[in-house]
């Protein structure tokens, strides 16, 4: 096939001046006469009408089925814990919890919290804890980066949320005791 066009003016350099949108005219003339050339020589690609013809390749190479049977549902856990400790520029905290899982997975997990910073202070926490979701009750173990501010004075509240790569915890407790200060540290989770 043949596509013959014929230019019924020629665009002059003062022609382009005047009239800015002529130049985009010719970009897209120009770019539909290249399209228009490689649908026409795709289009004179002739095969043989044999048997012989090679199969295409889509149809020579199966793709395998992905198999779903291993992947897991995300749960998600709560942990009930209680901590104490003390805190003089250095923080040091820790204690026990229990870890429960929607999925039915549970855990008794030791915690330990060090942390270093402006703090000064002695007390008792006890309180809950979110973990975002997970695959296993396994991937909660480890160390968690935290920052946190805290003050106290007998009765006091705590919130914290830490994070292991893409595992978060989101901790409220309240505490007894006296603590003021600033930290950054972490809270190791073991199963006991």
């Amino acid at each position: 096939m043949i596509h013959r066009f014929k230019i019924i003016s020629p665009l002059s350099a003062n022609a382009m001046k005047s009239h800015p949108n002529n130049l985009l005219k010719l970009v897209i003339a120009v770019s539909g006469l290249w399209c228009m050339a490689a649908v026409s020589v795709a289009q004179e690609q002739t095969y043989p009408l044999s048997d012989s013809m090679p199969p295409l390749e889509a149809e020579s190479q199966q793709q395998p089925v992905p198999d779903f049977s291993n992947t897991q549902v995300l749960t998600t856990c709560t942990m009930k814990y209680k901590l104490s400790g003390f805190s003089f520029g250095y923080k040091q905290y820790d204690g026990t919890g229990e870890v429960r899982c929607r999925n039915g997975q549970k855990a008794q997990v030791a915690l330990s919290s060090k942390s270093i910073g402006f703090t000064i202070g002695k007390s008792e926490i006890e309180g809950d804890g979110v973990f975002s979701e997970v695959k296993n009750i396994n991937e909660i173990f480890g160390d968690y980066v935290s920052m946190e501010s805290h003050i106290g004075f007998l009765n006091s509240l705590d919130a914290q949320l830490l994070t292991r790569g893409e595992i978060s915890l989101a901790l409220k407790g309240k505490g007894r005791g006296i603590d003021i200060g600033a930290t950054i540290g972490d809270l190791s989770i073991k199963p006991r």
